[in-house]
This record gives structure tokens, sequence and C-alpha cells, in this order.
């Protein structure tokens, strides 16, 4: 009993002592974060930010008008990974920041976070902001958010946008949104050919969430389209729909050169759920692919059709 006894108190003994070492610390950090130094203050922010405690997020924000935009973009990070709902406000305030890197990051951070009251602020920078980078970040981030509000915008940005990033950006994420009213719009990139070759790939790829009738036409001109990527990608998006029409040029996309061809190709191949021999064998050689990413799928192309893998390549 005695025994036990001591064991008890050396237990409350450690506990109160590490509860002293961390308010001593605590203490510590708040110090640093009111340093003159711009170094110091960063370090302050990063122990603070490891600590991943939700009472540290007022802290946190306070460092958003911090005079160096490091930390601020430091801060914003924080804050983004943290997940917190009570920084949602300060973040968008942030979305006016001087520094586009701060700028960038905020937009990311509210896309973490997930909520819905960043859409109008975002919908802003995508419009208005004098970087690319903060537009296409919006653009990626307003897809993530999955608010209809941001349909109208991206299918602006995807007609009008003056840099192809963007349109090639609000393409996916018109896609990711299942906004069908704008099927028509990524059509018409995808079939222009003086549109970037990026933008259309992806307007192609969008194309695969949407079973109208003008998308599946202009998907069937494509895979006759020179560019094996742009060809493949448009039959793989008609696999979706339940039409083989592509199968021969996804097979033919497995034989190609350029790893990025045959990326796609392999996926396509999962897409399209068409078990011919020629596609059995194309998979089978696959696992011998040298990249390690097409390895891969061909073996959840191989599950998906049933096609035995061998136990080596297991």
């Amino acid at each position: 009993m005695f025994k036990r006894f001591l064991l008890f108190i050396t237990v409350l003994v450690f506990a109160a002592g590490y509860a002293l070492a961390e308010e001593d610390r605590a203490d510590s950090v708040i110090d640093m974060l009111g340093s003159p130094e711009a170094t110091v203050r960063r370090e302050g922010l990063r122990q603070l930010a490891a600590m991943r405690d939700t009472e540290t997020v007022p802290l946190i924000i306070d460092l958003l008008e911090d005079s160096e935009a490091v930390i601020r973009s430091e801060a914003v990070d924080a804050l983004g990974s943290m997940r917190s709902r009570d920084a949602v406000e300060p973040l968008i305030g942030v979305l006016d920041d001087p520094d586009r890197s701060v700028r960038i990051n905020a937009v990311v951070a509210l896309g973490f976070i997930r909520d819905r009251r960043a859409v109008p602020a975002i919908i802003e920078r995508l419009r208005d902001d004098g970087n690319v980078g903060v537009r296409i970040s919006a653009a990626q981030v307003l897809g993530l958010l999955g608010d209809p509000l941001a349909v109208e915008p991206l299918t602006e940005a995807l007609e009008k946008a003056d840099d192809s990033r963007i349109r090639a950006q609000a393409a996916r994420s018109l896609g990711r949104l299942g906004a069908e009213e704008s099927a028509s719009a990524i059509a018409g990139r995808a079939s222009d050919s003086d549109e970037n070759l990026n933008v259309r790939i992806y307007s192609a790829e969008t194309l695969g969430d949407f079973r109208t009738g003008e998308s599946e036409r202009v998907l069937k001109n494509l895979i006759n389209e020179e560019n094996m990527e742009l060809a493949v990608a448009a039959a793989a998006s008609l696999g979706k729909h339940g039409i083989t029409d592509g199968l021969g040029i996804a097979l033919e996309g497995m034989e190609s050169e350029n790893i990025d061809v045959r990326r796609r190709a392999i996926a396509a191949l999962g897409d399209i759920r068409d078990k011919t021999t020629a596609v059995e064998e194309a998979v089978k050689k696959a696992f011998q692919d040298s990249d390690p990413r097409i390895r891969n799928r061909a073996k959840f192309v191989a599950r998906i059709l049933n096609i035995e893998i061998p136990e080596e390549d297991r």
C-alpha cells in the first residue's frame, strides 16, 4: 500500500512539473512573438504552430498583421493547417494583403478549412486579383469548396481569362462542382483548335462528368485529334459515358514513348472497361512499365477488369 502511495505522489509531482514546464514554455513563446527581431518572432510562431492547440489561434491571428510578409504568410499556413473556423474571417481579410504569396496562402488556407463563408471573397480574387498565381489558386479552391455560387465566375474565367492556366483550372473546378450548365462552355474550349493544349485536355477530361449530347459529339471528334494526349483524354471521358469508341486510341496510347500519354492511356482502359484480348495484353505489359505510377495504375485497372496479376508483379 505504501509503495502505491509513493508511486501516486511521484506521478502527481511529475505531472505538476510537466504542467509548469509547459506553462513556462508558453510564456517564453509569447515573449518571442513580441520581439522586435523578425527572426525571433518567426521562431515563436513556428513553436506556437507546433503546439497545434486551438487556444493559440488568437495569438496566430494577431500575426496576420505582422510587418514581415514571411511571418504573415507562415501564420496563414498555420491557421489553415489547424483548420480553425475562428480564423475564417481574419483570413478573408488577408486576401487583400499587399504581398501575393500571403494572398495565395490565404486562398489555400481557406480551402483547407472548407468554410463557404469565404466563397464571395475568393470569387473576387478570381475575377480581380492582379496576380495570376492568386487567380489560379482561387479557381482551384472554388472547386474544392463546392458552392454553386462559384459556377458563373468559373465559367466566365474559362471563357475569358487571359491566362491559359486560369482557364485550365476553371475547367477542372467546374467538373468537380458537377456544373452541367457549364458543359457547353467546356465543350467549346475542348473543341477550339486555337486554344491552349492543356486547356483543351483538361476540358476534355471534364466532359467525362457531363453526359450531354454535345459533350459526346465533341469527345467523339477529339479522339481523332493528332495530339495523342488530347485524344486519349477524350477516349477516357467517352469511357465514363459508357461509350467504347475510344478503345483503339487508348490502346495506341499504351505504345507511346511519351510517359504522360501512357499514364492517360492506362487510366482510359480502366474507364472504358472493355476487356478484350488486346486490352488484357496491354495491361499485363504495363506491369513492366518503367514508370511506377503506370505500373500501379495497371494493377488497379487489372482489378477492375478482373485480369490476373502475376505473383511477381503484385
